[in-house]
This record gives C-alpha cells, structure tokens and sequence, in this order.
C-alpha cells in the first residue's frame, strides 16, 4: 500500500464541481439526524453527481495503474465497458460512516475488484488510519519472501491490512511472493552481468525499478530488494 500522490480534484466527472457538490452534500445531510437516511441520501447524491466511468479512469491513472490496496495491475486505458467497471471507486472513508464525504476528492481511490479483499471486502469498514495520499504506509510493513505475507507492528495498520482491506489473502500473498522470486531472479542475473558486488546489483535494479511506471507489488519488491 505505497503513497499515492492525489492531485487537485478535476474539473470533470461530476456534475457540477467537486466542491459544490461536496458542500451541497453537506447542506442537504443537515437536517437528517438518523443515520440510515444519512448514508441512503449520500448515496444517492454520489449516484447522480458523480460521472463513474470518467472517475474511475481518472483515478487509476493518477495511482499509475495500480490499485489503492493490493497494488495489482489496474487498466485505466481499458475502452470497453466491462473492463473500465473492473475498476472500482473506493471510499477509504465508507459512506456508511461518513455520509459527508461521498463525493469528496481525496476521499476516493481506485481499487481493483478482487472479490475477497480491497474495496469489495472493506463494506462499511472504517480503517483507523490516514489514507494513502498522506503517508506511505508500505514503509510500515514487512513482506514475508517466503509466503508473500504482509506483517507489521502498527495495531491499526494491522488491522487495516487484515480486516479492512483483506491484503493477506491467499492469492494475493501468493502473487507477491512470486514478485519478490522474480525480483531475487534478476539481481542474481545483474552480479552475472558484471556487478561485482552485491550492493552494485542492488543499486542498478532500484534505479531501474524507479525510472519505470511502477509495477504489480512493487511496495513488497522494492521493500526486499533493499533488505537484501
């Protein structure tokens, strides 16, 4: 779950702007005090203001193709339908929680649709820590080489990698570890090409890595490659 750096919200894909629609969410909640009626009129504030395809384009390209959470591939050039609707539009902060941020900019992320983890697995699930637009929380993780296992010692961390977001599935550990043994691959290729030292090859694969459209799991490769 690396750092996603969100720019200004566009002056497209809702109906009005960003802000206006954001604060005539907020005018119209006002006024409800129970919570179920809430988080129904913020939905259906979202459903009509928010133009989905256009935004769930917009969202993956802002995160490089990769998905908020699970960091696997995401097409946001993708011109068929169905596979634009592969791309979700997550809330970190759910509706159903604060029905005054459904339509908020920096609120919104793309996830992939992954039936048991990421936005489909987090429902109404509030994680209890800043989003990814305000700190790298890779740095606060540990990726297991063997099982693709992700461990750390942050209590909410932890239970938003577990609970909320579901990122130790099965599957998904399994398609990191194979990133991380692929990674381990090519810097024993790089000290055959002539790296000396195992520290050459190392610098060589992260100045590669970095000046390269980041790839599936690179939070858990580039995490490896620099405890090697």
């Amino acid at each position: 779950m690396r750092r996603i750096r969100k720019g200004p919200a566009p002056k497209f894909g809702v109906r009005t702007s960003w802000p206006a629609s954001a604060n005539a969410l907020k005018a119209a909640l006002k006024g409800i005090p129970d919570r179920q009626r809430r988080t129904e009129r913020a939905r259906n504030h979202y459903d009509d203001a928010v133009q989905k395809p256009r935004v769930r384009s917009a969202l993956a390209i802002e995160q490089e193709k990769l998905c908020a959470f699970c960091e696997t591939r995401i097409d946001a050039a993708a011109q068929a339908t169905d596979a634009l609707e592969a791309i979700r539009i997550a809330h970190w902060v759910p509706i159903a929680v604060d029905p005054t941020l459904a339509v908020t900019w920096k609120n919104l992320f793309a996830s992939c649709s992954r039936k048991t983890s990421c936005d489909t697995h987090q429902e109404a699930r509030a994680p209890e820590i800043a989003t990814a637009a305000t700190r790298d929380w890779s740095t606060r993780m540990r990726f297991l080489r063997a099982t693709g296992k992700i461990e750390t010692d942050d209590e909410a961390l932890r239970r938003a990698i577990d609970e909320v977001w579901n990122l130790n599935d099965p599957a998904l550990c399994a398609a990191r570890a194979a990133a991380i043994g692929r990674a381990s691959e090519e810097l024993e290729r790089l000290r055959d090409r002539g790296a000396r030292t195992k520290q050459q090859a190392k610098a060589t694969f992260l100045a590669r890595v970095r000046s390269q459209t980041p790839a599936p799991y690179s939070s858990a490769v580039l995490s490896f490659v620099k405890q090697r």
